[in-house]
């Protein structure tokens, strides 16, 4: 069959006005005006490596209806998850115009699932058919590599792209020994995730706790956070991926008298970092709890801490005496600087210092709040936006009467 080729430039491309069947464009890039119209136009379009291929293998090209540039993603039948609308439809038009097989859902043809995040049921089906789970970033690599060589998706070199099995969980630990805290810890960021001591209420996905007791499993069934065994994470890294979570959810459970020790206090507990005091989250609004994940140290100045503490659910607080400011500002600055400081240092170990503690920070400056705010994620305090019955502690800059007000309604 005789073939006549003819070189065209893009504005050409841009003039053509009707759609001729046995007319094939080829072009060296899938970008541009030329290529935009003639797409739109429904011509069939094709790249340099599709013709080559088709060349060697001596077979007709593809007569689809979308361009096709290449062959790297021939034989991959994929779906994406967890990912935004105009992020996913990217990716199907790239695996188009690879050669592959796109699908709204996932069934037994499915060989791979473009995941931006781990937990959705897609993802569950996709792992129980033992498809390959990938990272969005997988399917831009094959491309700008199929721009100039011939590929494949399934090839070694992309075998790193695949999904960490906790992508986008947040986990926070509570009631465990300090060694079981480090090991969760490095598990869960070695395969994607993120972890932390702070109960961070927009941020968190996970609460990975034994027993049903304390502040952070509290606020966290308020919050609908997932409140978890360690058993589950163990048999995620057993079955290579995210497991569902029915089966290892932290159920609450009816306290027994004999377990009181008199004083409303547990007995019998393990000493953890955790602690078993008095007071409860109960009708707290834990909605208002602030997402301190993200902190930025790059530019702090110096401030002063104190704070106003509640004892046995009485605050004493007297305008006049101002009690709390015996110290000079410039005192406090100075003191306030030796502890940040020492808390910010890589030396410094000892984490969760504030675990239990529910903070409303008053009057502080923007700037200033920078230092605060890494001192709370450090020392896995919970932060409130709202001052409410929940706080145990309140840090002010300025102690003025409306904070004063507030405070004795409480």
């Amino acid at each position: 069959m005789e073939i006549n080729c003819v070189w065209i430039t893009e504005n050409d491309c841009t003039k053509v006005e009707n759609l001729e069947k046995r007319v094939y464009y080829v072009f060296e890039e899938f970008s541009g005006n030329g290529f935009n119209h003639l797409k739109n136009l429904g011509c069939k379009l094709y790249g340099p490596t599709c013709i080559l291929v088709c060349s060697q293998r001596s077979q007709p090209l593809s007569q689809v209806s979308t361009p096709v540039f290449c062959f790297a993603m021939e034989g991959v039948v994929l779906s994406c998850t967890n990912l935004q609308k105009e992020r996913r439809l990217e990716i199907y038009e790239k695996v188009k115009w690879m050669s592959g097989v796109t699908m709204a859902v996932v069934d037994e043809h499915i060989t791979h699932l473009v995941a931006g995040e781990v937990g959705s049921k897609k993802y569950i089906v996709a792992n129980t058919l033992k498809a390959a789970v990938m990272l969005p970033e997988w399917v831009d690599e094959v491309w700008n590599s199929s721009q100039t060589r011939i590929v494949h998706a399934n090839d070694k070199e992309f075998e790193n792209m695949k999904c960490p099995m906790f992508k986008g969980l947040s986990v926070c630990v509570s009631g465990l020994e300090h060694a079981e805290r480090l090991k969760i810890k490095s598990l869960v960021e070695m395969h994607g995730g993120k972890c932390s001591g702070s109960l961070m209420i927009k941020e968190c996905t996970h609460l990975i706790i034994k027993e049903p007791k304390g502040q952070k499993y509290q606020a966290a069934v308020k919050c609908n956070i997932r409140t978890v065994s360690p058993q589950w994470l163990d048999d995620c890294l057993t079955a290579g991926y995210c497991i569902e979570e029915d089966m290892y959810l932290i159920q609450p459970q009816m306290k027994s008298n004999d377990d009181d020790d008199g004083d409303g206090r547990r007995t019998g507990s393990k000493n953890t970092s955790t602690p078993t005091n008095q007071s409860r989250l109960a009708d707290c609004n834990v909605t208002t709890l602030a997402n301190i994940s993200s902190i930025s140290v790059s530019h702090v100045n110096d401030t002063f801490l104190s704070s106003t503490t509640k004892h046995n659910s009485t605050i004493d607080i007297n305008m006049e005496c101002n009690n709390s400011y015996t110290t000079s500002k410039e005192q406090d600055l100075q003191n306030f600087d030796k502890i940040f400081s020492s808390i910010s240092s890589k030396n410094f170990k000892c984490n969760n210092f504030l675990d239990g503690c529910k903070i409303y920070f008053s009057g502080i400056p923007t700037s200033y709040m920078e230092k605060m705010k890494l001192i709370s994620n450090k020392g896995s305090a919970t932060r409130f936006d709202d001052l409410n019955d929940c706080v145990s502690h309140v840090v002010v800059h300025d102690v003025d009467h409306h904070l004063i007000r507030n405070l004795k309604q409480i």
